[in-house]
């Protein structure tokens, strides 16, 4: 999938490798990460690459005076497509309109260390210049490889969260309907004792023990296409 990028960029005169100090070139995750994510929309000017030394400036979608918003706004459209489809699989739902940074109270509550709060960070804004979108919070937030994601899970576990079988139906047994026609639509009800934000975090637990045992690493995303999607 990386590869595939690099091309998409050669095709608009743009050598990553050679020319880019934006992004991790070998896995695109952006080089600039704020303490913590947008509560909500991160606006594009805030994300662009500003260093005019760049040798590809003056083609580069994402270089804030040489690219227009429709251009940078097609081309992210593009990458976090071959993202969602390439490297997703298996979904699970943390909250509406989520992101990491909301969980920081939490882990403040929690006392937990710099690990926890380091992989989270990655996992909410390695994507913010190639995967982030235009609208609301939609798009690729970030990625975990699958050292981390085991690193993440461990640390995880030694939380205080709800505690249960690390499977999917385990996080489905959370989910609650409106009406028994499931017309109205679905919650997810937290243990006795516990906030939504534990369950929450609970699932991002689950999901990293779930991808460590498939050595595998995990994303972070907001109305990403369906990997089989057309």
């Amino acid at each position: 999938m990386v590869p595939r990028i690099h091309e998409l960029f050669e095709t608009l005169g743009v050598e990553l490798v050679r020319d880019c100090t934006w992004l991790g070139t070998r896995d695109l995750r952006s080089i600039d990460e704020p303490e913590s994510p947008a509560s909500w929309y991160d606006a594009w000017n805030p994300r662009a690459y500003r260093t005019s030394t760049c040798r590809s400036s003056d083609r580069c979608p994402l270089y804030v005076e040489r690219s227009d918003h429709l251009s940078a706004e097609d081309l992210l459209l593009t990458t976090t497509t071959w993202i969602a489809r390439c490297c997703s699989s298996e979904r699970q739902f943390v909250g509406r309109s989520m992101n990491t940074g909301r969980y920081q109270g939490l882990l403040d509550e929690m006392g937990a260390g710099p690990s926890v709060r380091e992989h989270l960070r990655h996992l909410g804004l390695r994507g913010r210049v190639i995967g982030h979108l235009f609208a609301n919070s939609d798009g690729v937030h970030g990625w975990l490889d699958p050292g981390e994601t085991t690193d993440l899970a461990e640390a995880l576990g030694a939380l205080p969260l709800p505690s249960f079988e690390a499977s999917a139906a385990a996080m489905a047994s959370f989910r609650r309907w409106h009406d028994p026609s499931g017309m109205r639509g679905s919650f997810y009800l937290p243990p006795d004792g516990y906030s939504f934000a534990h369950l929450s975090l609970a699932f991002v637990r689950t999901v990293a023990t779930m991808a460590s045992r498939e050595q595998a690493g995990i994303l972070w995303g907001n109305d990403l296409p369906l990997p089989d999607a057309a």
